[in-house]
């Protein structure tokens, strides 16, 4: 009964860590659960979009109204857990210190000049990209597919990757992603490949993988590894190089 269970439990486990959906979520955590939570990563991503997309188009708003009504969706509903991570991130990597100095920074509650430049010019980023997709009306499937891309990025990032700390929420994440998952999470992005132009994908998807890759040795670099706010920050930056790069194709 419990293999079951298991990809409804890794279901509920993704969207309660990724969304603020309400799901309900009983007992203790296992290794199972979060395997097969990666799977739905993208669908999390999808479910988001779709989700924010309807929110914005329920009354003919001017396209720029549109934008600011999915970016705050978006934002509470991930409860700003990637832009968080993004903001740690910018602060840490600007900071001439070694790991260990960066690790903690990356702890520290308060708020740099790093993280605030870097928030205002990645939602500036996106709030202008989201404003030309729904002015050409492409927002529906191009959005969908940048939300999904994006944490399909997660994952490829986490996968055999070295987690810096001793412990933390991203260790049940970062170097424990099966390849089975990675094959289970990129099904919910194949009906991308017949439902948008070739270039636009290959584009979009080429843009996700430098995007992680970065990200990847960004982290080897400077901390000994992708943490939990790493793979936050990959997943803003690939939705905004997404888009810029989809709005341009």
């Amino acid at each position: 009964m419990s293999s079951i269970l298991a990809p409804f439990r890794g279901l509920a486990l993704s969207l309660s860590f990724l969304t603020r959906i309400p799901v309900p979520f009983r007992g203790d955590i296992s290794r199972s659960d979060w395997n097969w939570s990666f799977v739905f990563f993208p669908l999390a991503g999808l479910i988001i979009a779709f989700l924010g997309i309807l929110l914005a188009s329920i009354v003919p708003f001017h396209p720029a109204v549109k934008a600011f009504i999915f970016l705050a969706f978006s934002l509470w509903m991930t409860r700003i857990l990637h832009l968080d991570g993004f903001c740690d991130c910018c602060d840490a990597f600007s900071a001439v210190a070694d790991k260990e100095r960066r690790l903690a920074i990356m702890k520290d509650p308060h708020t740099g000049v790093g993280a605030i430049a870097g928030a205002f010019m990645l939602l500036l980023g996106k709030f202008l990209t989201l404003q030309a997709l729904f002015a050409s009306q492409r927002a529906l499937i191009v959005i969908l597919l940048t939300m999904g891309l994006a944490r399909f990025g997660m994952l490829l990032l986490a996968f055999k990757a070295k987690y810096p700390r001793p412990d933390g929420t991203a260790l049940n994440i970062v170097g424990q992603i099966p390849v089975w998952t990675l094959a289970g999470a990129f099904v919910f992005l194949m009906p991308f490949v017949f439902l948008v132009p070739p270039m636009v994908f290959a584009a979009a998807f080429v843009t996700m993988l430098l995007t992680a890759s970065f990200w990847r040795m960004k982290a080897n670099s400077k901390l000994g590894g992708p943490t939990g706010d790493v793979l936050g920050a990959s997943c803003e930056t690939s939705e905004l190089l997404i888009l810029l790069v989809i709005c341009s194709v």
